[in-house]
């Protein structure tokens, strides 16, 4: 098989991924090598295996075993919702906040699943002090990974908590993307979403169920004054608003996505 035929049998947008991982090859060394360059029979056989995978619909990012998040690698995999640019919105907001505050501000990034955003927080602002909790096993894994990865092993801890449950300490930040799909629509996501745990999708009977939760139960661990960013579903901006105001939050904002949908509710803690 020669590169250029694996090219051929790829969706284009993915050829050069799903040919990096079965090659070894680095993208510049395959855009110079020559259209009709042998692959090995090792390296044709393991894209033909792979490409089987992205045809019965597993993840592009699982196939790889990682993906870019805020320019840190993040490792992901079966049983862990895939970091995705829209959740950088929500990073970059709560990077802004902890910017600001004075030197070791803790954070906590609930149901942090590789743990993209309470690691980039660590990564950008050099004095925080992160906590990453999830309630699932495998997802907590895959942070620990993506912490050793990624260095700041000193400032960030991982707990298995299911929401505050098993929480300590009181934050100036509390960031999380929780499961936010109403349960009657999970089965009617693309195929490939439903490959992601159903435990990161399904956000209830409204999909509004672990907004409660965290609004309601986060004032014995956020400070006065301290932020929540929360990442949401496009028509969710008024119900999670409302759920801020009415637990004593102030300055209540929505952020949209580049592709202009509401995506992150920010909120102060009032006194």
């Amino acid at each position: 098989m020669t590169l250029k035929q694996a090219f051929s049998m790829c969706n284009s947008h993915e050829a050069i991924w799903i040919i990096e991982k079965a090659t070894g090859l680095t993208p510049t060394q395959i855009r110079l090598s020559l259209p009709d360059t042998e692959l090995t029979e090792t390296a044709a056989d393991f894209f033909l295996f792979l490409l089987k995978q992205r045809q019965n619909g597993t993840p592009l990012q699982y196939i790889l075993g990682d993906w870019d998040f805020m320019g840190l690698t993040m490792k992901c995999g079966p049983g862990v919702l895939i970091p995705r640019k829209d959740t950088e919105i929500l990073a970059e907001e709560a990077i802004a906040f902890v910017s600001t505050l004075p030197k070791m501000p803790a954070v906590l990034d609930l149901c942090t699943g590789t743990g993209c955003i309470g690691i980039s927080i660590a990564k950008f602002c050099p004095f925080a002090v992160v906590t990453l909790s999830d309630v699932s096993e495998t997802a907590l894994a895959f942070a620990r990974e993506n912490v050793d990865l990624n260095g700041n092993h000193a400032r960030i801890s991982v707990v298995q908590s299911d929401l505050f449950e098993r929480i300590t300490g009181r934050f100036s930040c509390i960031t999380a993307n929780p499961p936010y799909i109403p349960t009657a629509e999970i089965a009617e996501l693309p195929a490939e979403v439903q490959k992601e745990p159903v435990s990161a999708l399904d956000g209830g009977a409204d999909g509004l169920a672990f907004y409660r939760r965290i609004i309601q139960d986060c004032h014995e661990f956020l400070l006065p004054r301290g932020a929540i960013y929360l990442e949401i579903g496009d028509s969710q901006a008024k119900a999670v608003a409302a759920l801020l105001h009415e637990n004593n939050f102030r300055s209540v904002v929505t952020i949209k996505d580049l592709e202009e949908r509401n995506r992150v509710v920010k909120a102060i803690r009032g006194k």
